[in-house]
């Protein structure tokens, strides 16, 4: 019974850290642009 929290707690804090990596990625790529914007401007 045990194990199987600890598995979905696992799993859990997978999705959770997919998620941050996933805004990460958008983050840097929103900033990327504004900055490729500004040089083109």
């Amino acid at each position: 019974m045990k194990r199987v929290y600890v598995y979905r707690e696992d799993c859990l804090h997978f999705k959770v850290r997919f998620l941050v990596w996933q805004r990460g990625i958008w983050c840097v790529v929103a900033a990327f642009a504004y900055v490729v914007i500004s040089l083109c401007v």
